[in-house]
């Protein structure tokens, strides 16, 4: 039971600060629904990876890899080339549902800010590796 406190709460927490940044069309469905589960999963996919964690990019296998940008906001500058699927990062920053990271393996620019999940779908998970 406790834990369903916790999830409202982290929901309401979410909801409150990530208004301004979540598609408005979620917030107002309300807490409950197809928002509320958006708003849960995001929470998921941040406190599954903290910083130093190394994530594998999971997502883009259909497009070339999902898009990196220059800067921590969603309207900054693309980079380039596309973050490759299947390549390794460690987690430098996470803020909001954006990471910063650093390229160990695999094929993109070395260093950037991508989206943490996109459609309710991880982009990145954590995968207990240490990558020296």
């Amino acid at each position: 039971k406790s834990l369903s406190v916790l999830s409202c709460r982290i929901v309401q927490v979410l909801v409150t600060h990530m208004a301004s940044i979540a598609a408005p069309a979620l917030v107002e469905e309300g807490a409950a629904g197809p928002a509320c589960e958006k708003i849960k999963q995001l929470a998921v996919y941040e406190a599954s990876a903290s910083l130093g964690d190394i994530l594998e990019v999971v997502g883009g296998s259909s497009s070339g890899g999902i898009i990196v940008r220059a800067g921590r906001d969603k309207t900054s500058p693309e980079e380039v080339e596309r973050l490759a699927t299947g390549s390794l990062v460690r987690a430098l920053e996470i803020d909001a549902g954006r990471l910063n990271y650093e390229l160990l393996s695999g094929t993109g620019p070395a260093m950037g800010w991508v989206s943490i999940s996109a459609s309710g779908r991880a982009l990145l998970l954590k995968t207990g590796t240490d990558v020296e």
